[in-house]
């Protein structure tokens, strides 16, 4: 089992959302609904280098669940991540970018400041 069915460290698509014939506004309202009740977070990318870092809301987010045991539970890692003294080396390093950023997330539950992912303007 791979990490695609979880959308773990990538940017998802509302349209047809997991093979299903659901539109993006009826996706994106439940996805909103899901980061509302903190069940997962939905993680916009910014262009910005200087505060204030501002979410473009139009581009694809990244789908950030926010129970770490349970991404690994279903991936069936868990056993297997506590062995590891490199995690690099499971999944192709994309489990990494999931800890940094739920980690992230746990740092700013008190500000309620939501982590951005960067990506650079085309020009």
């Amino acid at each position: 089992m791979g990490t695609a069915h979880l959308h773990i460290d990538q940017r998802i698509k509302f349209q047809n959302f997991g093979k299903s014939n659901y539109r993006s506004r009826e996706v994106g309202e439940a996805m909103r609904n899901l980061d509302a009740a903190k069940i997962v977070q939905l993680i916009y990318t910014t262009t910005d280098i200087e505060p204030p870092i501002k979410s473009d809301i139009k581009k694809s987010p990244r789908l950030q669940l926010l129970d770490t045991g349970l991404v690994n539970y279903s991936l069936g890692v868990q056993a297997q991540l506590l062995g590891m003294d490199d995690l690099s080396k499971a999944f192709k390093g994309a489990i990494i970018p999931h800890l940094i950023t739920q980690e992230l997330i746990s740092l700013n539950t008190i500000t309620n400041t939501k982590p951005h992912f960067w990506v650079r303007e085309r020009k």
